[in-house]
């Protein structure tokens, strides 16, 4: 379940991007860019975080039949 408290920060900006615990990747909302001014360091498009694991996931499974496929390692050749 996600969490829905809302979470005091002193970052903003490039510092915030900085800090994977922080970093919502493109899932930040436009009011959120506003709020921590993350304009210009973010593409345009807004993703949810399960938008962005879904897509991560497609990329991650190409690569057991593309070129990279017998460079993975044993524990991954299973999904």
């Amino acid at each position: 379940m996600l969490a829905t408290e809302t979470l005091y920060t002193p970052y903003n900006g490039a510092v915030l991007l900085e800090n994977p615990l922080l970093n919502k990747g493109l899932a930040f909302t436009e009011g959120e860019r506003t709020a921590f001014n993350l304009q210009g360091l973010l593409p345009h498009n807004v993703e949810t975080i399960e938008e962005q694991t879904a897509r991560a996931w497609g990329q991650f499974c190409q690569f057991k039949t593309g070129y990279f496929a017998p460079y993975l390692p044993a524990k991954y050749s299973g999904y």
